[in-house]
Order: structure tokens, then C-alpha cells, then sequence
């Protein structure tokens, strides 16, 4: 049989597909709720566990895209539109309940909306459209983002909802993290399966498009990167603003270079697993990995459930070793594709397909015979060209530009630049201080950075987003003598940054108008954020009042705290509920808590703000 003949019903090479983007989600997800960060971020190991991180999730979702080409061609649309509600029907409460039992990270809600808007507005766009709207997705995210750098459009995934925050389970709420502020959000996630749908209207049957698709997406997957190098040395250089660094990086969204790399990379995964497909159809290894995508939601469910709720949740366990919780990733995946092999000897769907299927209905029938895209192989030039520019990527990510094997301590005056690469994860900074100041350090990158201020090989003050983005901000007070500035990332991390001192804290008379920032704290400048705001350890202050440990707060930040009647009321503290009332307003019995932060005990609180910058 040839192989256009025995894939007419189903095309294995985007099953075995789905097992790579399923297992490395568990790769990736495992660590996340496992491994200590602290102690594992920026060593080779989490460099190497993390590479791919972003790129499983976005690979599963353009899968999603691909699967809906192939049902919409040859159907009717109306059918395929109903089907598809019904499926993103499905998709909501099963996602939805992930979330309520702890899953905090799921993706199925999110593919709700993503089959919903796939059923409404493009189930037949040609492709050319698809493509077009696919940038207009990214464009409008990075605008987004551009335009409301501050916008707090945070929402708590509680269940039961605390009633503090804007929660999911509230309409407003439901829609906000859908579209832009949960862990996939429509935009700009929604550009991943435009181009899921893209790729499917090609016919992967055919070697000369395979071929194709893998030139396009290996491109995709290195020159995106590349250019993002490029121009991150531009702007840590000077010749770009640091704000910018924000929107040029391939690590994590909104960043049209981050869509264009992950997309890169499912289009070549894709092409490449039908080639091997084709190529090794009976093979054992590859024949189990299909069956294991064949049951892709039954494993992403086990994976959340089974795999981290049931031990975190039921059984207490919290963080151990990254070895270890890679080698617990490992073992999920191997036990997952052995008993998928053997579950599909005697099933033909997984049990969670199997009831989406009975729920919402089968793949609708075709209508018309099948439009199978042809198109001719490229140059035999891209290969050697997208080879080095894969090997120069490669080693960009190793030794860094230009190439170093050390990790040197250069001095910080105001302003330098430093490189995070496998062979220096963590870059540390000289800082001297000839007499008592007030110092505020801040990173400036694209990725997720991390900062740590030590003396006497002591850490006397740590931040990870205090700055703008995902950047990291110290302020604090030092002593004259010797430190040591550490960069690291969050998680794992590789690329270029600026690290900039300013020898004086923000004061009232430098405030913008609507922000807060003192040191009226009793606790304040001790190396611990104690406002109750974000990123803070304890809300024993009132916000805006630890300026130097927490940064400057806002008016919308203070805003954000009071309730429906616009009073302060929220339960922070870490005594409420204990029938006493400790945020030391009136009738307080002590001043354990910031104001308005034990509203239980207190009762809600008028708002007590100052726009001068003392609350």
C-alpha cells in the first residue's frame, strides 16, 4: 500500500507529533511544580531541561490548528462549525475543572476559545489569510503590550473564588484570562493555531512539500532567534532603547519573534515526524510514540492529575532535586507510551477522546473529495545555508557573543553589560561603596532575570520581577564596602542584558504623579519586600511605604486593593482570621499587618492614600 493510500483517513506523522509535544510539556511542567528554582536556576542542567521551553505548548497547539484543516477539508463548513463548538464546549469544563483541582497551568480552557474563534471566523479562510491574520495576531499583542505596559490584568484561578481579586469564575474574569492574561492566552496563542491550520491545508503526503515545510519552519526556528540576538546586542549597546528588550526576545510571549521561532519550530516537528513516518512505518519505537498521540488528551490530563495534583495535593509532596524530577519526567513519559501501546492493542481512543467523541460527535463526513495542496521543493541551497545558521545559533547559545568559557566580575559603575550562555549561567557584578548611599539596581533584558546583592558571601537582598517586566530591581541602602551583584535567570535563560546602578533612591520630590514610594516602613530597607503588594513576602506595611526593598507603587496598584464600595479590604495578613484585629487602624489591637489587610477581623477600612507618594 503507498503511503498516500494508508494515510487518506489519518496521518501518523502529526500523532507521533503530539507525543513529542505532550511529553515535552511533562519535561517542562514537572520541573516547574517540583524542582527547587532557587537551586537549580542558571545551571547547565536546567539550561538543557529548559531549551525548549514555550515551544511543547506551542507546538501542541498549532497540532490543534492542523487537525482542524484536515476535518474542514472536503466537509461542509456548517458541520464542521458545530463540531467544533461542541468540542470547545467540552474542552471549557474539562479545562475549567483542571483549574478548580489545582491545575493552575492548563491549556484546555484556552484551546476553548481557540476552537471557538477557529469555528466563527476562519474554518474556510484560504491559507494566505490565515497566514496574514496569524501576524496581525502577534502585531496586536505586542501593541497590547506596548500601550498598557502597566495594565494589571491579573486573575485569581481559586476554587472556591476568594473574593479578593478578579476571578475566573466570573464572567469578566473568564474572558480576561482567556484572552490575556492567562498561561495561553488567545492573543497571542491563537497565531500558533491560525498556523496549526495553515500547515494542514498542505499535503504532507507528498516529500517535495514535507520537504518544504521543513526548510520554512527550520528558518523560522533559527533566524528568528538570530535576529532577536541581533538586535538585543543593538539595544544593550545603546543603539535602541532598553524598553525595547521587552519586545524583542524568542524566550517567552508577546514577542512577534517568539511566535515566529515557535511556529518555526511546529512546522519543521511536524514535516520531520511524517517523513520519519513515512519512512519507518512499522517500526516499534515509532508505531508506540503514535499510539501514545493518538491519546494526547487522555496523557496531558493523567500528567496534570496523576502526575503533580495527586502527589503535591494529596500525598504533601513540594520540591526535591532537579535530577530527580527529570528523572520522574522520563519515567512518566516511558510508562506512558508503553501502556498507550498496549491500551490502543485493544482501544481504539483513549478514554477522554472516546467521551469528547460520544459528547460532541464524530469527525464530520466529507462532502467533497479532499483538496491536497502540492507545492515544489526548494533550492538545494537552503540546506547548507539553514545548517550554519542552525550551528552558529547553537553555538551563540554555548559560548555566548563574543565566545567566552569564564565568568568574569567586572566592575558596575552605572551602567554594563553582561551574557548568560551554557557555559556562564549566572554573571556576578563588583560593587564598591566608598560611603553610606541609597542604590537602585535594575536589569534590563528580555528574559526573565533575577538579582541577588550579597556581602561576606551573604545575600542581604534579592528581587525577581521588581522591575519593568520581567526584569529585576533592587533598592536599597548600603553600607560603605564591598559587594556582589548576581545575575542568574529565573528558570533558565540565555542571552545578553544591561545592568544599570543609580546611587540614590527614588524619593517624594522625584515621584511621577499617582505614584507611592517611602521608607515609613519599621521594616523597611532590610532586604525584604513587607508592603502586601505584588512580589511582597509579608504585608506587615502599608503599601508604598518599604519603597526601597518593594519599588515604587502606583495609585492603580492602591486602587486594586479596595473593594466594590471603595474601601480597603482584603485578607493578606498573614494573622487574619484569628478575631483580632491587627492591621492597626482604629479599634486594632496591635499593628501586626498593614492597613485595610485584615478585613475579617477588622472590617473593611476607608482608603488611607496620599498622592504625594506617602499612603
Amino acid at each position: 500500500m503507498s503511503e498516500a493510500a494508508a494515510t487518506r483517513t489519518r496521518l501518523h506523522g502529526y500523532d507521533l507529533a503530539r507525543a513529542i509535544a505532550i511529553f515535552g510539556m511533562v519535561l517542562i511542567n514537572f520541573p516547574i511544580f517540583f524542582a527547587s528554582i532557587d537551586e537549580a536556576a542558571g545551571t547547565p542542567l536546567a539550561w538543557i531541561a529548559n531549551i525548549h521551553f514555550g515551544r511543547a505548548a506551542a507546538l501542541f497547539v498549532t497540532l490543534a490548528g492542523a487537525g482542524i484543516a484536515l476535518m474542514a477539508n472536503g466537509a461542509k463548513p456548517w458541520r464542521v462549525r458545530k463540531t467544533l463548538l461542541l468540542r470547545a464546549f467540552f474542552l471549557l469544563v474539562l479545562g475549567s475543572t483542571l483549574l478548580a483541582l489545582g491545575w493552575g497551568i492548563d491549556i484546555l480552557h484556552h484551546y476553548a476559545f481557540y476552537l471557538a474563534l477557529a469555528a466563527l471566523l476562519f474554518v474556510t479562510a484560504p491559507r494566505w489569510v490565515l497566514l496574514t491574520s496569524a501576524i496581525l495576531v502577534a502585531v496586536a499583542t505586542l501593541t497590547l503590550s506596548v500601550m498598557f505596559p502597566e495594565l494589571d490584568l491579573s486573575v485569581s484561578t481559586d476554587f472556591p473564588p476568594d473574593g479578593e481579586n478578579a476571578s475566573y469564575w466570573s464572567p469578566l474574569g473568564l474572558l480576561q484570562n482567556a484572552f490575556v492574561s492567562g498561561v495561553h492566552p488567545v492573543l497571542p496563542w491563537f497565531a500558533f493555531l491560525l498556523m496549526g491550520m495553515w500547515t494542514g491545508r498542505h499535503d504532507l503526503t507528498d516529500a517535495a512539500t514535507r520537504t518544504q515545510l521543513m526548510v520554512l519552519g527550520g528558518a523560522l526556528a533559527v533566524f528568528a532567534p538570530l535576529l532577536s540576538i541581533a538586535l538585543e546586542y543593538a539595544a544593550v549597546a545603546g543603539f535602541l532603547q532598553n524598553q525595547a528588550l521587552h519586545y524583542l526576545g524568542v524566550v517567552h510571549a508577546p514577542s512577534p519573534l517568539y511566535v515566529a521561532g515557535a511556529v518555526g519550530t511546529s512546522i519543521f516537528v511536524i514535516a520531520l515526524c511524517q517523513a520519519i513516518v513515512a519512512r519507518f512505518p512499522a517500526n516499534l519505537i515509532v508505531r508506540a510514540l503514535i499510539h501514545a498521540g493518538q491519546l494526547a488528551l487522555t496523557l496531558y490530563v493523567t500528567h496534570a492529575l496523576v502526575g503533580v495534583v495527586l502527589p503535591r495535593d494529596v500525598f504533601g509532596v513540594e520540591t526535591f532535586d532537579l535530577n530527580l524530577v527529570l528523572a520522574y519526567a522520563l519515567a512518566f513519559c516511558a510508562v506512558a507510551v508503553i501502556g498507550a501501546h498496549l491500551y490502543r492493542r485493544k482501544f481504539s481512543r483513549g478514554p477522554i477522546e472516546s467521551l469528547m467523541r460520544m459528547l460532541t460527535g464524530g469527525t464530520p463526513e466529507k462532502d467533497a473529495a479532499p483538496v491536497r495542496a502540492q507545492a515544489p521543493a526548494p533550492g538545494k541551497h537552503w540546506l547548507p545555508v539553514l545548517a550554519s545558521a542552525a550551528a552558529i545559533l547553537l553555538a551563540l547559545q554555548f559560548t555566548g557573543a563574543p565566545p567566552r568559557f569564564d565568568c568574569p566580575t567586572p566592575a558596575l559603575q552605572s551602567r554594563a553589560t553582561g551574557a548568560l550562555s551554557f557555559f556562564c549561567p549566572r554573571q556576578s557584578f563588583a560593587i564598591d561603596v566608598p560611603a553610606r548611599t541609597d542604590v537602585v539596581f535594575e536589569t534590563h533584558s528580555s528574559r526573565d532575570l533575577y538579582l541577588e546583592l550579597r556581602r561576606d558571601g551573604e545575600a542581604i537582598a534579592q528581587n525577581d520581577d521588581g522591575g519593568s517586566g520581567a526584569n529585576a530591581r533592587i533598592a536599597t541602602t548600603l553600607e560603605p564596602g564591598a559587594y556582589t551583584l548576581l545575575v542568574r535567570p529565573y528558570e533558565s535563560a540565555h542571552g545578553v542584558f544591561a545592568l544599570t546602578r543609580v546611587d540614590r533612591a527614588p524619593t517624594a520630590a522625584t515621584l511621577l504623579p499617582g505614584q507611592i514610594c517611602s521608607d515609613s516602613c519599621a521594616s523597611a530597607r532590610d532586604g525584604e519586600c513587607d508592603d502586601g503588594g505584588a512580589n511582597s513576602l509579608y504585608a506587615v506595611c502599608d503599601l508604598g511605604s518599604d519603597c526601597g526593598d518593594c519599588g515604587i507603587r502606583t495609585e492603580e496598584d492602591f486602587r486594586a486593593q479596595l473593594d466594590a464600595s471603595g474601601r480597603q479590604c482584603h485578607n493578606t495578613c498573614a494573622y487574619t482570621n484569628d478575631n483580632e484585629c491587627d492591621d492597626g487602624g482604629p479599634g486594632a489591637l496591635n499593628s501586626l499587618c498593614s492597613y485595610g489587610s485584615d478585613c475579617n477581623d477588622c472590617g473593611a477600612r476607608e482608603p488611607r492614600f496620599n498622592a504625594s507618594g506617602t499612603p
